[in-house]
């Protein structure tokens, strides 16, 4: 039985997720980003003064690299949507969702270089807040980068 279920998963892993469920995977890599952030916030806020100039900026950079994803993810959501109640799925996806993902994956090869230039900049005592929002970013690029199914 066991086996069979486990069948069953792995078979479930292997098809292609409609665009709905790429949507709602998406919107929820955004969601997830957005307070592995929360929690990185807080904590640089308690530290704050006492961050040299040249963590300040590093904590700005990874900021906001790790923004743009989230809004890469967010938007990349609605474009899934577009494209699942649109009349013509293959002329949207031809003509308007696959070049955005394109555009898409282009910014998030850029900002995770800008979020991986930022990380020896931050303040070690945000080491651990960093790293949530790193596993965050980094499942979230994985899944924009599937694009559109």
């Amino acid at each position: 039985m066991r086996v069979l279920i486990l069948l069953l998963v792995l078979a479930g892993l292997a098809l292609p997720a409609s665009a709905q469920d790429q949507a709602t995977q998406l919107a929820e890599a955004s969601t997830r980003i957005t307070q592995a952030l929360n929690l990185y916030a807080q904590a640089a806020e308690s530290i704050r003064s006492q961050m040299t100039a040249q963590e300040k900026m590093g904590t700005a950079l990874f900021f906001a690299a790790a923004m743009a994803l989230e809004d890469n993810s967010l938007s990349l959501s609605g474009m899934c949507q577009l494209q699942q109640l649109s009349k013509s799925p293959t002329a949207t996806k031809q003509r308007i969702v696959a070049p955005l993902v394109q555009q898409y994956r282009t910014s998030n090869s850029q900002q995770v270089a800008n979020l991986s230039l930022a990380l020896p900049l931050l303040p070690p005592s945000l080491a651990q807040q960093a790293n949530l929002v790193m596993i965050a970013v980094t499942n979230a690029a994985a899944v924009i980068d599937k694009g559109c199914q």
